[in-house]
């Protein structure tokens, strides 16, 4: 997984969003002292950091300029801060499709929101018949239970797609099988929450270090791999 864009701000020097495209082999930042290079990697350490340690915080990140305005609204909406973009390879792509029985195609892509409450939004779209056929393979359901379902455009309207057909012992016990399922997860697309559950392992972690900072004198390297 790969991050491929970054929108940045308002946060320290940068007032206005700025988007930021990254290159999948070498980003380089030029410009002048106090323009803001900094400033762009520490948004996104603070977004995701490795060492779980960074946090965003109104007075220490927002512009300063604004800050008693911001202050005002922030507890009701804590403003965004990034809006990280990534990308999936191919062989990530074919193993989640594998294992959630989608049909995410190979220019598949999401994104991820920080705000200033550390909080985040997920940005992507999933379709659910490609699951709900899946289900529906090698199957022993009755013939009136597939009809129904069939017509289904999520896991979530199963059961009430169900709701007035006879169903069958083993109709019976793929619909205890469903309501368990989907009541796992608040979200209205049960796979998108499978498939956010799945990408969120896999994104990546961002270390920040430079010359003016300091390493602690003692680190657990493995531990930081595993990070």
């Amino acid at each position: 997984m790969l991050l491929i864009s970054a929108k940045v701000g308002p946060f320290k020097s940068i007032n206005v969003p700025q988007d930021v495209m990254i290159d999948d082999a070498v980003t380089v930042l030029v410009g002048m002292n106090e323009a803001g290079k900094t400033v762009f990697l520490q948004s996104l350490e603070k977004s995701n950091d490795a060492m779980g340690l960074a946090s965003f915080n109104p007075v220490e990140d927002y512009p300063r300029k604004d800050l008693v305005a911001y202050q005002k609204r922030h507890k009701i909406k804590p403003e965004e801060v990034t809006v990280l973009t990534y990308s999936l390879n191919g062989e990530e792509i074919v193993e989640l499709n594998d294992e959630l029985h989608t049909k995410l195609k190979p220019n598949f892509q999401f994104s991820v929101t920080h705000n200033y409450g550390n909080s985040i939004t997920m940005c992507f779209s999933v379709d659910e018949k490609p699951v709900i056929s899946s289900l529906l393979v090698g199957s022993t359901l009755s013939s009136d239970a597939k009809t129904a379902i069939k017509k289904a455009t999520s896991l979530r309207a199963i059961p009430e797609m169900l709701k007035d057909t006879n169903l069958t012992e083993e109709d019976n016990a793929f619909l205890a099988t469903i309501k368990t399922r989907i009541a796992k997860a608040e979200w209205s697309s049960f796979v998108k929450w499978e498939a956010w559950e799945w990408l969120e392992s896999r994104i990546p972690k961002f270390l920040y270090f430079s010359e003016y900072d300091l390493l602690p004198s003692k680190m657990n390297l493995v531990d930081l791999a595993q990070r």
